[in-house]
């Protein structure tokens, strides 16, 4: 019994994903990203909708590498942190820090290959 139950549990960790993990730093951020009505209020309904499919692609995607829509870029800031960059509307923006594993530089793979980041920053930046 106990080897037929290693056996299943060998083939559900090949199906487990795991997904990009999203947090937020402000809790406006999260209340705005969640509620497509507040995102409304303040960027628009067309710009909301947009809004919400950029979270829905983030919390879709594995890392950070495979989100493809929204024009996603890497900046690094004068103050040398790594921001993550996605559009949602004409001049607003989602602003993304990655949460890697202490110690671990702050190499383009390790940004790319991110599990974990939070939004810092919501709308025209």
């Amino acid at each position: 019994m106990f080897g037929e139950y290693l056996k299943l549990h060998k083939v559900f960790d090949k199906l487990i994903l795991i997904n990009l993990i999203v947090s937020f730093s402000l809790r406006e951020h999260r209340d705005i990203c969640t509620d497509n009505l507040r995102a409304g209020e303040i960027f628009g309904n067309e710009n909301a909708v947009t809004l919400g499919s950029r979270i829905a692609d983030l919390f879709a995607a594995e890392c950070w590498s495979e989100v493809m829509i929204g024009n996603p870029r890497i900046i690094e800031t004068e103050d040398g942190e790594v921001n993550l960059i996605l559009d949602f509307g004409p001049d607003l923006k989602l602003v993304m820090v990655p949460i890697l594993k202490a110690g671990e530089s702050k190499s383009l793979n390790a940004v790319t290959g991110a599990s974990r980041i939070k939004i810092i920053q919501i709308g025209h930046v």
